[in-house]
């Protein structure tokens, strides 16, 4: 089955077809949610924030200028990702540190060998600042 063109899909959905607007969700909510859970450790928060970009989404579509294939997941992704960023900021969990270590050791350290999944919990169970 071949995936139908943004072109295609955009038409579609500034046409008013809810259909359409349901495919472009279906077709980019992994995306979306991927990009949302680098900044978002916590999966209920990511899945807000990505609620949050859809209806922005859909309710700028009529605006959105077509620049060829790829352009429309682009802005998405750019919604999703700046939805996700003022969510942190929001939360105060954001901090910008200035100053980077001069050495790095090359040693494995302990943070290796704890799984990804675990190592997500305990980040979003920080408190505000770290």
């Amino acid at each position: 089955m071949k995936l139908e063109s943004e072109k295609d899909l955009l038409d579609d959905i500034n046409s008013g077809s809810r259909a359409a607007m349901h495919r472009l969700y279906e077709r980019y909510v992994g995306y979306a949610m991927a990009v949302a859970l680098r900044y978002i450790p916590m999966r209920d928060d990511a899945e807000d924030v990505v609620q949050d970009s859809f209806i922005k989404v859909f309710s700028g579509i009529s605006k959105f200028e077509y620049r060829g294939e790829g352009a429309l997941q682009a802005w998405l992704l750019r919604i999703v990702t700046n939805e996700a960023v003022n969510f942190v900021r929001q939360q105060k969990r954001f901090t910008i540190v200035d100053e980077v270590p001069d050495d790095i050791e090359d040693e494995e350290s302990e943070v290796e060998r704890v799984p990804p999944a675990e190592l997500t919990r305990m980040i979003g169970e920080l408190p505000d600042g770290y």
